[in-house]
């Protein structure tokens, strides 16, 4: 794996994280309107052209993934 692909999966990795511990607060009810908005800036990088530069993984299937984790 060159360099650049390690970097393209380290963003994409963050982005899964940053969204699931975004989920986990707002489950727990803590600063739910921030975790709101962090979890919709997520969607908008998952659904944009930079995240298809970044991988070839359909970002609806990622989106659907995650929505079947329950968060």
């Amino acid at each position: 794996m060159s360099p650049y692909e390690a970097l393209a999966n380290a963003i994409i990795i963050q982005a899964v994280s940053d969204y699931r511990k975004a989920g986990q607060m707002m489950e727990k009810g803590i600063a739910v309107a921030e975790c709101h908005s962090e979890r919709k800036s997520i969607v908008k990088f998952i659904n944009s052209k930079w995240f298809t530069e970044l991988t070839e993984v359909r970002p609806e299937i990622l989106l659907n993934r995650l929505k079947q984790e329950g968060f």
